[in-house]
């Protein structure tokens, strides 16, 4: 992996090693407040079941190492049907598609969050 610098940006690693030595002359890039919805999601991402594996007859496989591509047969026809009545795979009865994971993300709080940062970001009062 090549890592680029680009001139006036921090790493956010390097900033909170910085922060943790001069707490009070620098701020945090990011802090905590402002990744709790991103953290939320996480967790509720642990949470969900693990995704079930798609293989035998529903999938084909083309070529090999780095060019392999795997196609699921007959998803092209799904996804239109999805797209063209607003519904999930798992609500059109599609035998492979697993039921939707819903979970309730931690603190409401988290939600208005990053709903007022997106108004900020337009210049709009999030109040």
């Amino acid at each position: 992996m090549v890592t680029r610098r680009v001139p006036g940006r921090q790493g956010l690693l390097e900033n909170l090693l910085a922060h943790r030595v001069d707490p009070s002359g620098v701020p945090l890039i990011a802090p905590l407040a402002r990744t709790a919805p991103f953290t939320a999601l996480l967790d509720a991402l642990r949470a969900a079941p693990e995704p079930r594996l798609l293989d035998g007859d529903l999938v084909t496989t083309v070529g090999d190492g780095g060019q392999r591509v795997r196609h699921l047969r007959g998803v092209v026809d799904v996804l239109r049907r999805a797209a063209e009545r607003g519904a999930l795979p798992s609500e059109l009865a599609v035998p492979w598609a697993a039921a939707a994971y819903r979970a309730e993300l931690a603190g409401q709080e988290a939600r208005g969050r990053v709903g007022d940062e997106r108004a900020h970001r337009r210049g709009e009062d999030p109040l």
